[in-house]
């Protein structure tokens, strides 16, 4: 039952990148590539998304074009593969809770799919060990661990992510764009509430200032070109495929 098992603070919580030629990355990662000139860097990242973590670098190093194999978890330790297109490529950079060792240099950009897989580290308070202890029996006699698709998917503050995919994927831009904007859910905070009520009520300038004042990015850029443009389906076009 889950109540014998509970995750414990995002430190607990370790991914580790395993790249296509099945290396494991991590802390301790030494130099692997000279087949080109483009810098390939091992990114150690704490409680910050994939994407964020690369803009953050992207401003700091003034680079250009950067390239990952994967996303990884926003609440959790993680270390994966980048490159990253910058005149001048530091050995080392601390930003935060973002950290890259230069560990080689490649010929082309890591690419989505540019990967094995992930090895996932995670430490559990346990309460109940005998039962622990049954279910790794459960499992050794399948012979297998079945994929679970939860919250960890969809969201656990907003679990919309796969409603905002449905209405994609029947070209239902307008709804797509509802259900990124407004719909606001209790376990959200306050203010974002209030912002996405205001959305569903038509005030989009004050739901904009408000997501600016909440520092939600995505929301901003969304909002932003909706209004400029007033159409739901350019916004997906420019947002998300640019």
């Amino acid at each position: 039952p889950p109540n014998h098992f509970k995750v414990l603070r995002p430190r607990e919580f370790e991914v580790h990148e395993i790249s296509k030629h099945g290396i494991e990355i991590h802390e301790k990662f030494s130099w692997i590539s000279d087949e080109g000139t483009l810098p390939l860097y091992m990114m150690k990242k704490y409680c910050i998304d994939t994407l964020e973590a690369l803009r953050k670098v992207k401003k700091v190093l003034n680079a250009g074009r950067v390239g990952f194999a994967g996303l990884k978890d926003k609440d959790a330790l993680t270390y994966q593969l980048v490159t990253i297109e910058c005149t001048e490529a530091p050995k080392y950079i601390r930003l935060g809770n973002v950290e890259l060792t230069l560990v080689g240099k490649v010929s082309k950009h890591l690419k989505p799919g540019d990967l094995w897989g992930n090895k996932f580290i995670i430490t559990i308070d346990v309460d109940n060990v005998e039962r622990v202890k049954e279910v790794i029996n459960e499992i050794n006699n399948i012979g297998k661990l079945l994929m679970f698709f939860g919250y960890q998917r969809f969201g656990t503050r907003r679990p919309q992510t796969h409603i905002v995919g449905k209405f994609i994927l029947k070209r239902e831009w307008s709804k797509a764009l509802e259900y990124i904007l407004g719909h606001p859910y209790p376990t959200e905070s306050r203010k974002s509430q209030e912002a996405r009520r205001m959305f569903d009520e038509g005030r989009y300038r004050k739901a904009l200032k408000l997501f600016k004042d909440l520092g939600l990015r995505y929301e901003v850029l969304v909002l932003s070109k909706y209004i400029e443009t007033n159409n739901p389906y350019s916004i997906y076009r420019r947002s998300f495929c640019s």
